[in-house]
């Protein structure tokens, strides 16, 4: 059954004639449904079918026109989201080590800590505190 239905909407097994009249009768065509040749239309009737061909053509290609723009838009979000992609995955990598740096510095605070050498921590601080100091009056006297 699928097989012959293929058949017949390709057109094979059927005249060209057959053919026609079927598809005039679905779509309308320029004969007419019983027309029996192009002199049965009228020529204003012709000249509307060729008008409203045009414009169909005319809305197909503006059709076409749009898809490709919205292709281009498509292509450069693309683009720049795979842009944007990369900037995250090289933060990414920033903050890892960013994190391997401060860790060691923990771990070499923690061990100054644990030492006993309170005193060298207090100093450290101290000398810190006076640069800061030093660097506040001589930036603020400017």
């Amino acid at each position: 059954m699928s097989g012959d239905f293929r058949m017949r909407a390709n057109g094979a097994g059927m005249g060209a004639d057959s053919h026609r009249r079927d598809r005039g009768l679905l779509f309308g065509s320029r004969d007419g449904p019983g027309g029996s040749g192009p002199s049965s239309k009228s020529a204003g009737a012709m000249q509307e079918q060729e008008h409203i061909e045009a414009q169909n053509q005319q809305r197909v290609d503006n059709l076409g026109n749009k898809v490709g723009t919205l292709k281009s838009v498509a292509i450069t979000i693309g683009d720049e989201v795979d842009y944007q992609n990369q900037m995250l995955d090289k933060m990414g990598n920033q903050f890892d080590n960013t994190s391997d740096v401060l860790g060691q510095t923990m771990k070499r605070l923690d061990e100054m800590v644990k030492s006993g050498k309170v005193n060298s921590m207090c100093y450290l601080a101290l000398g810190l505190t006076i640069v800061m100091l030093l660097a506040y009056f001589l930036l603020r006297k400017k």
